[in-house]
């Protein structure tokens, strides 16, 4: 197929789309009323580590924007 250099890229950005959005979860649990708030030394430097590993500002932008979905929905 034409397209299947492209297929490691498109499923690790999901894999690091998913890591995004449950850490924002995680981070969510560190507020009222569980106040786990030692999870934020975990959730947040993986989350650093997964933007300065992004490839350009559409996957650092999109990254972030599941981290934030996931913080405010979970």
């Amino acid at each position: 197929m034409p397209l299947d250099h492209l297929r490691p890229l498109t499923n690790n950005f999901w894999k690091k789309s998913l890591t995004a959005l449950i850490i924002g979860c995680l981070a969510s649990l560190s507020m009222a009323p569980l106040s786990a708030w030692p999870i934020l030394f975990i959730s947040f430097p993986t989350f650093y580590a997964l933007l300065s590993a992004s490839q350009n500002k559409k996957q650092a932008f999109a990254l972030g924007w599941l981290f934030g979905f996931g913080y405010f929905v979970c």
